[in-house]
């Protein structure tokens, strides 16, 4: 996964210690204005997001504009924002980043490229790199990108679901099929909305 680490950025990176007694790690999935176009908006976000680890330490306007969001207004520090660009998050670009090539290829999907600021927009498909990037008006590169993460939403939820249930039971009788929806095993769907 592609970061830029916290010292790169700042001088000194604060650290609740204690930031875990607050609660769980909470990601809120939000919808990107303008398709993740918006400067202030992926500033805010990605400073947010890369201050975690910061808990309640966090700088008062950053604060103030998650609140603006109707997010971060409890007790718990540990929240994070994962914009959603076209119906696409990192979150999809992290479960297809573990998929094994073969599965990528029956699904007809390249491998994301996620990043651990959660920012969407940066997901393009290969044939967008700076050897042609140029040879595209903007309106055909929007298509292009919008179709590539239309399918990205579309098979990666579908392809990690099975690939991982064929790693978790090996046996017919355990199957995805033989558990009810509100089982243990069902906790991964209903928290990211896939499935």
């Amino acid at each position: 996964m592609r970061v830029l680490s916290n010292a790169f950025l700042s001088q000194a990176e604060i650290t609740q210690i204690d930031r875990w007694k607050y609660g769980p790690l909470e990601i809120h999935q939000v919808h990107a204005p303008n398709d993740g176009r918006d400067t202030e908006f992926t500033a805010r976000v990605c400073d947010w997001n890369r201050k975690q680890s910061s808990g309640f330490a966090r700088e008062k306007d950053e604060l103030e504009y998650v609140q603006k969001l109707g997010l971060a207004t409890g007790n718990n520090p540990n929240q994070v924002l994962a914009p959603t660009c076209l119906g696409y998050t990192e979150l999809h670009g992290m479960l297809g980043s573990l998929l094994p090539e073969k599965t990528l290829i029956a699904h007809g999907i390249e491998r994301p490229r996620p990043n651990f600021w959660l920012w969407p927009c940066v997901e393009t498909p290969s044939c967008l790199n700076d050897d042609n990037l140029l040879r595209y008006t903007d309106q055909k590169r929007y298509i292009i990108v919008a179709n590539h993460l239309t399918k990205l939403v579309r098979e990666i939820p579908t392809a990690f679901d099975n690939w991982i249930w064929s790693r978790l039971v090996k046996h017919k009788r355990f199957a995805k099929k033989n558990f009810q929806i509100d089982s243990h095993c069902a906790w991964f769907r209903e928290i990211y909305g896939f499935g």
